[in-house]
């Protein structure tokens, strides 16, 4: 065992590399989630277009799901020591400080679109 500045160099982080090829599909996944759900909304029900938008919406549904096991994996991994007030502290915080944001937008959006309604009637 080695030692380095008083920490222990000899053990390595574990790496998954399905992981890493989860996260690329994943990602492609979600972007087609975003790109079908346009078409989705935007082409007349029952088109052939929004059959096909329809379809991949549906495919890849499975995106999302699999970036919070992934997540969860990562961060609950058994070799890793944890308590409590780390999780509140660091992860936690940090998903507050990205969902404040994210209603932020949402309401932002929501103003805007009932704005452009009332100014249009």
């Amino acid at each position: 065992m080695s030692k380095s500045g008083g920490k222990d160099t000899t053990t390595a982080k574990k790496w998954v590399s399905y992981f890493d090829a989860l996260r690329m599909i994943s990602a492609m996944a979600v972007v087609l989630i975003h790109v079908s759900c346009k078409g989705w909304v935007k082409i007349p029900i029952g088109a052939p277009g929004w059959w096909g938008s329809n379809f991949w919406d549906g495919a890849t549904r499975w995106a999302v799901p699999i970036f919070v096991m992934i997540s969860g994996a990562l961060m609950l991994d058994p070799a890793k020591k944890f308590s409590i007030k780390k999780i509140y502290s660091k992860n936690i915080l940090r998903m507050i400080v990205v969902l404040r944001y994210g209603l932020f937008y949402i309401f932002c959006l929501i103003f805007l679109y009932l704005r452009m309604i009332l100014l249009a009637s």
